[in-house]
């Protein structure tokens, strides 16, 4: 960690009507130069940025902000406000050191039936009636990342790879918790450290639930005949339900049948 200085200066006006800056206050904040990747922004950039802590017990208001790398001043940018505890990324340049890319995300075989679940109507007779199936299913993703430290004397202390989780069905799940420095509900920090020359394959995995319902005849028998006995053989589902399935399907051919009559067919 190094230290940040932040000044906070103010405009005053003086009597011949002409204005001038003066400092009000200075922090030396908790900062460390990182290297970081997010393919949200780029696909193949990888950012010099600062990671800055307000390790202070003070707001911190927006403005310019001028960055210099040993002595040298190497970029300005606009300066968010950060209340105590809070910490941001100040990005100032791109580095070529450090190659970053990573595989389109794939699914990791089919999707999983985990349960199946009726829905059911109360038609009147204070007795619940079957009206349609739910089969819920579990998904997984998964996203390679292959890092490679092009320099042959330097080497990496600190490379962020930020990982946001795909949003298809209602929204994934990162599973993945190795190097993971921070973490939310659908977004991943992974932090990792390359001698020169050294090349690292990482894979995030994802997790999502989802369902959908079967409520038409045809959908129904295809269920029964094509995936029922496999859910039997899981466990996943018993001879009761079925038994259930089979008198649904019994009560969707009758009512289709009887629709048929009265039209006249």
């Amino acid at each position: 960690m190094h230290d940040v200085i932040y000044e906070t200066k103010g405009t005053v006006s003086i009597r011949s009507g002409e204005s001038a800056m003066v400092p009000i206050g200075t922090f030396a904040l908790l900062g460390d130069r990182v290297l970081h990747y997010d393919p949200k922004e780029s696909e193949v950039a990888v950012k010099k940025v600062i990671h800055v802590f307000n390790d202070s017990d003070t707001p911190l208001s927006p403005g310019d902000m001028s960055i210099f790398d040993d002595g040298r001043f190497v970029s300005q940018v606009n300066f968010n406000p950060m209340i105590p505890g809070d910490d941001e990324l100040i990005e100032y340049g791109e580095d070529s050191t450090v190659d970053v890319s990573r595989l389109v995300p794939k699914k990791i075989g089919k999707d999983e039936i985990t349960d199946v679940l009726f829905v059911t109507r109360d038609d009147g007779s204070g007795k619940p009636r079957n009206e349609r199936i739910q089969v819920c299913y579990k998904a997984n993703r998964e996203t390679k990342y292959m890092v490679k430290n092009c320099s042959a004397d330097k080497s990496v202390s600190k490379l962020y790879i930020d990982h946001t989780a795909s949003p298809q069905h209602g929204g994934f799940l990162i599973t993945t918790s190795e190097k993971c420095v921070k973490k939310t509900a659908n977004f991943s920090r992974f932090e990792f450290s390359l001698a020169p020359e050294q090349e690292v394959e990482f894979s995030v995995l994802e997790e999502a639930h989802y369902s959908c319902n079967i409520s038409d005849l045809s959908g129904l028998t295809s269920f029964l005949k094509k995936m029922v006995p496999k859910l039997l053989s899981a466990g996943i589902v018993d001879t009761s339900f079925v038994a259930s399935l089979e008198d649904l399907i019994a009560t969707r051919q009758l009512k289709q049948e009887l629709t048929n009559l009265r039209n006249g067919r």
